[in-house]
Protein backbone atom coordinates (compact mmCIF):
# COMPACT_ATOMS: atom_id res chain seq x y z
CA UNK A 1 0.00 0.00 0.00
CA UNK A 2 0.50 3.63 -0.54
CA UNK A 3 0.10 6.47 2.08
CA UNK A 4 -0.73 10.28 1.65
CA UNK A 5 -0.20 11.67 5.32
CA UNK A 6 -0.92 14.74 7.04
CA UNK A 7 1.34 15.79 10.23
CA UNK A 8 0.76 18.20 13.04
CA UNK A 9 3.89 19.51 15.04
CA UNK A 10 3.03 18.70 18.74
CA UNK A 11 5.09 21.97 19.89
CA UNK A 12 4.86 23.95 16.66
CA UNK A 13 2.39 25.38 14.72
CA UNK A 14 3.31 23.37 11.81
CA UNK A 15 2.00 20.85 9.44
CA UNK A 16 3.42 18.36 7.32
CA UNK A 17 2.45 16.46 3.96
CA UNK A 18 4.33 13.96 2.82
CA UNK A 19 3.42 10.22 0.57
CA UNK A 20 5.70 7.16 1.45
CA UNK A 21 5.33 2.78 1.38
CA UNK A 22 5.04 2.47 5.13
CA UNK A 23 3.36 4.77 7.29
CA UNK A 24 4.86 3.85 10.37
CA UNK A 25 8.41 3.80 9.60
CA UNK A 26 8.41 7.06 8.03
CA UNK A 27 6.49 8.51 10.91
CA UNK A 28 9.10 7.26 13.32
CA UNK A 29 11.91 8.58 10.82
CA UNK A 30 9.95 11.99 11.33
CA UNK A 31 10.21 12.11 15.19
CA UNK A 32 13.60 10.45 15.20
CA UNK A 33 14.80 13.88 13.16
CA UNK A 34 16.13 12.00 10.40
CA UNK A 35 14.39 14.25 8.12
CA UNK A 36 16.02 17.09 7.40
CA UNK A 37 12.34 19.56 6.44
CA UNK A 38 10.71 18.23 9.73
CA UNK A 39 13.33 17.61 12.67
CA UNK A 40 13.28 21.16 13.85
CA UNK A 41 9.40 20.94 14.50
CA UNK A 42 9.58 17.18 16.29
CA UNK A 43 7.58 16.25 17.77
CA UNK A 44 5.11 14.97 15.22
CA UNK A 45 1.23 13.33 15.53
CA UNK A 46 -0.32 11.74 12.53
CA UNK A 47 -3.55 13.14 12.48
CA UNK A 48 -4.87 11.92 8.73
CA UNK A 49 -3.54 9.65 6.03
CA UNK A 50 -5.09 8.09 2.68
CA UNK A 51 -4.17 4.54 1.75
CA UNK A 52 -3.64 4.17 -2.31
CA UNK A 53 -3.06 0.68 -3.92
CA UNK A 54 -1.22 2.65 -6.71
CA UNK A 55 2.00 4.67 -5.96
CA UNK A 56 1.07 6.76 -8.93
CA UNK A 57 -2.40 7.74 -7.22
CA UNK A 58 -0.73 8.34 -3.98
CA UNK A 59 1.94 10.56 -5.73
CA UNK A 60 -0.71 12.80 -7.62
CA UNK A 61 -2.91 13.08 -4.64
CA UNK A 62 0.45 14.71 -2.38
CA UNK A 63 1.02 16.65 -5.82
CA UNK A 64 -2.32 18.11 -5.62
CA UNK A 65 -2.27 18.76 -2.23
CA UNK A 66 1.15 20.36 -2.56
CA UNK A 67 -0.16 23.45 -5.61
CA UNK A 68 -3.25 23.62 -5.04
CA UNK A 69 -4.96 25.89 -2.25
CA UNK A 70 -8.20 24.72 -2.71
CA UNK A 71 -7.39 21.00 -1.67
CA UNK A 72 -5.22 21.88 1.24
CA UNK A 73 -8.01 24.19 2.28
CA UNK A 74 -10.66 21.21 2.00
CA UNK A 75 -8.45 18.92 3.57
CA UNK A 76 -8.10 21.06 6.97
CA UNK A 77 -11.68 21.34 6.50
CA UNK A 78 -12.23 17.77 6.69
CA UNK A 79 -9.28 17.21 9.88
CA UNK A 80 -10.11 20.59 11.65
CA UNK A 81 -11.12 18.51 15.03
CA UNK A 82 -7.95 16.33 14.69
CA UNK A 83 -6.06 19.45 14.22
CA UNK A 84 -7.22 21.67 17.61
CA UNK A 85 -6.74 18.48 19.73
CA UNK A 86 -3.76 19.31 21.80
CA UNK A 87 -2.68 21.87 18.95
CA UNK A 88 -2.07 25.42 19.45
CA UNK A 89 -5.17 27.88 18.01
CA UNK A 90 -6.15 29.07 14.71
CA UNK A 91 -5.20 26.36 11.69
CA UNK A 92 -1.95 26.95 9.49
CA UNK A 93 -2.30 28.96 6.35
CA UNK A 94 -1.34 27.50 3.01
CA UNK A 95 1.84 29.13 2.86
CA UNK A 96 4.27 26.59 2.01
CA UNK A 97 7.72 25.78 1.27
CA UNK A 98 9.01 22.54 -0.57
CA UNK A 99 12.41 20.83 0.30
CA UNK A 100 13.73 17.67 -0.94
CA UNK A 101 13.39 14.40 1.03
CA UNK A 102 14.87 10.84 0.70
CA UNK A 103 11.10 9.21 0.62
CA UNK A 104 8.19 10.00 -1.23
CA UNK A 105 7.87 13.32 -3.23
CA UNK A 106 9.23 17.01 -2.20
CA UNK A 107 7.95 17.62 1.18
CA UNK A 108 5.96 21.00 2.32
CA UNK A 109 6.30 22.80 5.44
CA UNK A 110 2.71 24.99 6.04
CA UNK A 111 3.83 28.18 7.87
CA UNK A 112 1.43 30.33 9.21
CA UNK A 113 0.64 33.57 7.65
CA UNK A 114 1.59 37.13 8.79
CA UNK A 115 -1.92 38.15 7.44
CA UNK A 116 -3.59 35.04 7.46
CA UNK A 117 -4.15 34.91 3.91
CA UNK A 118 -1.91 32.34 2.60
CA UNK A 119 -2.25 30.86 -0.52
CA UNK A 120 -5.59 31.07 -1.55
CA UNK A 121 -5.56 34.30 -1.32
CA UNK A 122 -2.60 34.94 -3.79
CA UNK A 123 -4.96 32.60 -6.11
CA UNK A 124 -7.80 34.75 -5.46
CA UNK A 125 -6.03 37.94 -6.09
CA UNK A 126 -4.09 36.58 -9.39
CA UNK A 127 -7.60 35.05 -10.95
CA UNK A 128 -8.90 38.68 -10.05
CA UNK A 129 -5.70 40.17 -12.02
CA UNK A 130 -6.48 38.12 -15.02
CA UNK A 131 -9.93 38.55 -15.18
CA UNK A 132 -9.89 41.91 -14.75
CA UNK A 133 -7.21 42.75 -17.77
CA UNK A 134 -9.25 40.70 -19.84
CA UNK A 135 -12.19 42.70 -19.30
CA UNK A 136 -10.83 45.93 -19.70
CA UNK A 137 -9.45 44.32 -22.85
CA UNK A 138 -12.61 43.39 -24.47
CA UNK A 139 -14.28 46.85 -23.25
CA UNK A 140 -11.47 48.81 -24.93
CA UNK A 141 -11.75 46.46 -28.18
CA UNK A 142 -16.04 47.32 -27.96
CA UNK A 143 -15.16 50.70 -27.61
CA UNK A 144 -12.67 51.22 -30.53
CA UNK A 145 -14.90 49.25 -32.54
CA UNK A 146 -18.12 51.58 -31.74
CA UNK A 147 -16.09 54.84 -32.59
CA UNK A 148 -15.08 53.09 -36.02
CA UNK A 149 -18.39 52.83 -36.69
CA UNK A 150 -19.44 56.61 -35.71
CA UNK A 151 -16.69 57.53 -38.03
CA UNK A 152 -17.32 55.48 -40.80
CA UNK A 153 -21.02 56.96 -41.23
CA UNK A 154 -20.31 60.23 -41.10
CA UNK A 155 -17.36 59.98 -43.74
CA UNK A 156 -20.65 58.04 -46.01
CA UNK A 157 -22.32 61.33 -45.30
CA UNK A 158 -19.20 63.60 -45.92
CA UNK A 159 -18.68 61.66 -49.39
CA UNK A 160 -22.58 62.01 -50.47
CA UNK A 161 -22.58 65.48 -49.56
CA UNK A 162 -19.38 66.58 -51.56
CA UNK A 163 -20.93 64.86 -54.48
CA UNK A 164 -23.78 66.37 -54.06
CA UNK A 165 -22.01 69.99 -53.69
CA UNK A 166 -20.08 69.07 -57.35
CA UNK A 167 -23.92 68.28 -58.56
CA UNK A 168 -25.56 71.29 -57.51
CA UNK A 169 -22.78 73.50 -59.81
CA UNK A 170 -23.01 70.74 -62.81
CA UNK A 171 -27.47 71.52 -62.52
CA UNK A 172 -26.52 75.22 -62.55
CA UNK A 173 -24.04 75.23 -65.28
CA UNK A 174 -26.67 72.37 -67.87
CA UNK A 175 -29.49 75.60 -66.52
CA UNK A 176 -27.69 78.11 -67.88
CA UNK A 177 -27.48 75.70 -71.48
CA UNK A 178 -31.48 75.25 -71.78
CA UNK A 179 -31.90 79.00 -71.21
CA UNK A 180 -29.32 79.50 -73.96
CA UNK A 181 -31.06 76.93 -76.14
CA UNK A 182 -34.55 78.86 -75.81
CA UNK A 183 -33.12 82.06 -76.40
CA UNK A 184 -31.91 83.45 -73.53
CA UNK A 185 -29.32 85.65 -73.47
CA UNK A 186 -27.28 84.05 -70.08
CA UNK A 187 -23.34 83.42 -69.96
CA UNK A 188 -22.86 79.49 -69.19
CA UNK A 189 -21.25 80.11 -66.22
CA UNK A 190 -23.83 82.26 -65.01
CA UNK A 191 -24.47 81.96 -61.05
CA UNK A 192 -21.09 80.56 -60.62
CA UNK A 193 -18.46 83.18 -59.14
CA UNK A 194 -15.07 83.12 -58.35
CA UNK A 195 -14.38 82.31 -55.03
CA UNK A 196 -14.79 80.01 -51.76
CA UNK A 197 -18.54 79.98 -50.22
CA UNK A 198 -20.23 78.14 -47.85
CA UNK A 199 -24.25 79.32 -48.09
CA UNK A 200 -25.66 76.84 -50.48
CA UNK A 201 -27.77 73.80 -50.66
CA UNK A 202 -29.98 71.43 -53.27
CA UNK A 203 -32.38 74.05 -53.65
CA UNK A 204 -29.37 76.75 -54.60
CA UNK A 205 -29.95 78.25 -58.11
CA UNK A 206 -26.40 80.04 -57.72
CA UNK A 207 -23.14 80.04 -55.66
CA UNK A 208 -22.86 81.89 -53.39
CA UNK A 209 -27.07 81.40 -52.61
CA UNK A 210 -27.76 84.91 -50.90
CA UNK A 211 -31.63 84.41 -50.75
CA UNK A 212 -32.06 81.17 -49.42
CA UNK A 213 -28.81 80.58 -47.27
CA UNK A 214 -27.25 83.93 -45.98
CA UNK A 215 -25.48 83.52 -43.00
CA UNK A 216 -26.64 80.05 -43.19
CA UNK A 217 -23.03 78.72 -43.72
CA UNK A 218 -23.36 74.86 -42.16
CA UNK A 219 -25.38 71.95 -43.15
CA UNK A 220 -27.39 68.95 -40.93
CA UNK A 221 -30.66 67.37 -41.52
CA UNK A 222 -34.04 69.48 -41.53
CA UNK A 223 -37.02 67.25 -42.07
CA UNK A 224 -35.79 64.37 -44.64
CA UNK A 225 -32.91 66.45 -46.41
CA UNK A 226 -29.54 68.27 -45.42
CA UNK A 227 -30.10 72.44 -45.92
CA UNK A 228 -28.04 75.34 -45.18
CA UNK A 229 -28.68 76.22 -41.62
CA UNK A 230 -26.71 78.79 -39.34
CA UNK A 231 -24.83 76.05 -37.88
CA UNK A 232 -25.13 72.19 -37.74
CA UNK A 233 -22.38 69.11 -37.73
CA UNK A 234 -21.33 69.82 -41.43
CA UNK A 235 -19.66 72.31 -43.54
CA UNK A 236 -19.02 72.81 -47.18
CA UNK A 237 -17.06 74.74 -49.04
CA UNK A 238 -17.37 75.27 -52.54
CA UNK A 239 -14.12 76.97 -54.13
CA UNK A 240 -14.77 77.82 -58.02
CA UNK A 241 -12.14 79.53 -59.97
CA UNK A 242 -12.45 80.27 -63.28
CA UNK A 243 -9.94 79.40 -65.99
CA UNK A 244 -9.91 81.48 -69.10
CA UNK A 245 -13.59 81.76 -71.01
CA UNK A 246 -14.59 78.33 -71.24
CA UNK A 247 -13.26 76.31 -68.24
CA UNK A 248 -13.84 76.21 -64.23
CA UNK A 249 -12.20 74.64 -61.52
CA UNK A 250 -14.58 73.33 -58.80
CA UNK A 251 -13.19 72.02 -55.17
CA UNK A 252 -15.99 70.88 -53.00
CA UNK A 253 -14.44 70.05 -49.27
CA UNK A 254 -16.43 68.74 -46.45
CA UNK A 255 -15.69 69.32 -43.11
CA UNK A 256 -16.59 68.28 -39.36
CA UNK A 257 -15.45 67.42 -35.88
CA UNK A 258 -15.50 64.31 -34.17
CA UNK A 259 -14.15 62.72 -31.23
CA UNK A 260 -11.69 65.20 -30.84
CA UNK A 261 -10.51 65.12 -33.90
CA UNK A 262 -11.18 67.22 -37.50
CA UNK A 263 -12.30 65.41 -40.51
CA UNK A 264 -12.87 66.39 -44.15
CA UNK A 265 -13.99 65.16 -47.51
CA UNK A 266 -12.33 66.96 -50.48
CA UNK A 267 -13.84 66.23 -54.56
CA UNK A 268 -12.25 68.27 -57.74
CA UNK A 269 -13.60 68.39 -61.04
CA UNK A 270 -13.26 70.95 -63.74
CA UNK A 271 -16.18 71.87 -65.81
CA UNK A 272 -16.22 73.15 -69.41
CA UNK A 273 -18.70 75.16 -71.96
CA UNK A 274 -18.91 72.50 -74.30
CA UNK A 275 -22.54 73.66 -75.65
CA UNK A 276 -22.50 74.97 -78.98
CA UNK A 277 -25.82 76.36 -80.24
CA UNK A 278 -27.37 76.10 -83.61
CA UNK A 279 -26.60 79.56 -84.38
CA UNK A 280 -22.14 78.23 -83.59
Amino acid sequence: MYYVYFLKSKKYNESYIGSTNDLRRRLFQHNKGAETSTKRYKPWRLVYYEAYQSEKDARERETKLKNHGNAVRELKKRTQRSLKNGAKKGLPSTTFRKRNSDLGLPSTIFRKSKNGAGFTMIEMLAALFVVSVGIMGVFSLVSQTISYISIISSRLTAIYLSQEGMEIIRNIRDSNFLKINKGEVVSWDDGLFNGQYYNFDYESQAIPDNINCSGNNHLDISGDFYKCLVSGRFQREAKITKIGDNQINVVIEVSWQERGRAHQVVVQESLYQWYKSEEE
